[in-house]
């Protein structure tokens, strides 16, 4: 798994397709590393629909490309 936790550069979409192509509901990506995402989601802001672009400039071989319609449920500066 890529688990950055552990080392991994959090940047796969593997689980997510397989999730999304499943169909299944009410399972959560808890942690993908991207900043142009998180660039996206701040200008949309909180409650905007847009189309996350996963993966843009990433440098892990493994982590692809990914696009799929996306909600921001909300946003924080990292600081609890």
């Amino acid at each position: 798994a890529d688990n950055p936790g552990g080392g991994g550069s959090g940047a796969t979409v593997w689980l997510l397709r397989a999730c999304l192509a499943a169909n299944l509901d009410g399972v959560q990506a808890a942690v993908h590393t991207d900043a142009d995402l998180v660039a996206d989601a701040r200008a949309a802001g909180v409650g905007a629909t847009l189309t996350a672009r996963f993966n843009r400039r990433a440098a892990d071989p493994h982590a692809q490309p990914f696009e799929h319609p996306a909600r921001v449920l909300a946003l924080s500066d990292g600081r609890f």
